[in-house]
């Protein structure tokens, strides 16, 4: 192999989300079966209009999790059943989060569940091709100071290979969406990472 600097560079961008993933429901124990089941079923189907009231509804909507278990008490005797129902929402409007979650909570009352909420990017191109040139820089800045001391000449690259990128939630940029009677939530920033390995020839 000719002789030449390999360097690794990582570049990170972030942008508001621009989609909201809730996964909630209603749990409940009953002595049978169909009592508990009866008792989630109402809850859900509350919950279900309660998001469709605010637009949320239809291919937005779908069943994540139906389950159905017996409980004991200590000495390992029968008591009855639990029966949860989860499902998952998609909101395109970020700006009414909490008020979605707030009524959907409010639906399924003390049975609510809620297991989860996240933030993310629909569109990542334009914020993948920042954090990737970002990246590019990186690696260059670092294979020309190595080439400065080691007192020869940076040539040109010879190969590019990208990995480990990815994209997640990250805490700065935080917007607080605190209305009237809604949940405060915080977007906060969808952050996508690029790693660029590069590998430069020396000029002669």
């Amino acid at each position: 192999m000719k002789p030449g600097i390999t360097v690794t560079g990582i570049g990170t961008a972030g942008a508001p989300p621009d989609k909201c993933v809730l996964t909630l429901g209603a749990a409940a124990a009953a002595r049978t079966v169909a009592e508990a089941m009866s008792s989630v079923s109402q809850k859900v189907e509350a919950v279900l209009a309660a998001l469709a009231e605010r637009g949320v509804a239809g291919p937005d909507v779908r069943t994540s999790e139906l389950t159905i278990w017996p409980e004991q008490d200590r000495e390992g005797s029968p008591t009855g059943f639990r029966v949860r129902n989860i499902v998952r929402a998609e909101i395109a409007d970020i700006a009414r989060v909490g008020e979605v979650v707030a009524a959907a909570t409010a639906a399924a009352g003390d049975m609510a569940e809620m297991q989860g909420i996240t933030f993310q990017l629909i569109e990542t191109g334009p914020v993948e091709a920042k954090a990737r040139r970002l990246a590019w820089e990186t690696a260059r800045a670092k294979a020309e100071q190595l080439a400065s001391l080691a007192g020869v000449r940076l040539g040109a690259p010879v190969s590019v290979i990208e990995g480990g990128g990815g994209a997640g939630g990250t805490p700065p940029m935080m917007k607080r969406m605190a209305m009237a009677e809604a949940a405060p939530v915080e977007p906060g920033s969808t952050e996508v990472r690029v790693q660029v390995t590069v590998r430069f020839a020396l000029a002669g």
